[in-house]
């Protein structure tokens, strides 16, 4: 697994079994809007499938009575095409290694987010969970701060979006155009969320 943005290796993870070695599947990805102690981020909320993760889902269920642990992360390339890996290690109560590999074209809005508000939440789930099923559900909060590569996922970001649209049949300059549209208003309207939140206070 390279680093997707630059020839620098990776930082070692300790990977404790063969299950962490194996990246979680997400069913789907929501988001929260949340003011005052997150100052007013609009927090992307990962649905994922933990059947073959008790300790993650143990760590989340401690997280709901005791507060913000301890992670570290990075950003990985998993060597496929369109895809961009998130690598959390936690430390703290529990420690345990997840992997969640991203296809671009689908989640990079999400993982945008996450750049741009540095957070996530975890929340285990099924097929057909979403955030508005029960906005209440036990999930963990990660902060996912800056590494200094914000620059590089713009460049990657855009690049993925266009080749999505070249898949569907778009010329090479229409292409680029609705890529840049695209993140331009899934940002828009996450600026419009921040800005709500922050009026309310």
């Amino acid at each position: 697994m390279r680093n997707p943005f630059s020839k620098t290796r990776l930082a070692e993870f300790r990977v404790r079994n063969s299950i962490e070695k194996e990246p979680i599947p997400i069913y789907d990805i929501g988001a929260i809007g949340i003011s005052g102690l997150l100052n007013e981020r609009v927090v992307p909320v990962l649905i994922a499938d933990l059947t073959l993760r008790p300790d993650i889902a143990e760590l989340i269920r401690i997280h709901e009575n005791h507060g913000f642990g301890d992670i570290n992360m990075q950003w990985g390339d998993p060597e496929k095409s369109g895809f961009i890996r998130l690598i959390i290690s936690f430390i703290r109560p529990i420690e345990c290694l997840a992997m969640f590999d991203f296809e671009i074209s689908q989640f990079g809005a999400a993982v945008d987010a996450i750049f741009r508000n540095r957070a996530l939440y975890l929340q285990a789930g099924a097929p057909t969970t979403k955030i508005s099923d029960n906005p209440a559900a036990p999930k963990i909060f990660c902060e996912i701060p800056s590494v200094g590569v914000e620059s590089q996922w713009e460049r990657l970001y855009e690049k993925s979006m266009f080749k999505e649209y070249r898949r569907q049949g778009l010329s090479r300059a229409k292409a680029k155009q609705a890529a840049r549209h695209f993140i331009s208003v899934t940002r828009s309207f996450d600026r419009s969320l921040t800005k709500s939140l922050s009026n309310k206070r």
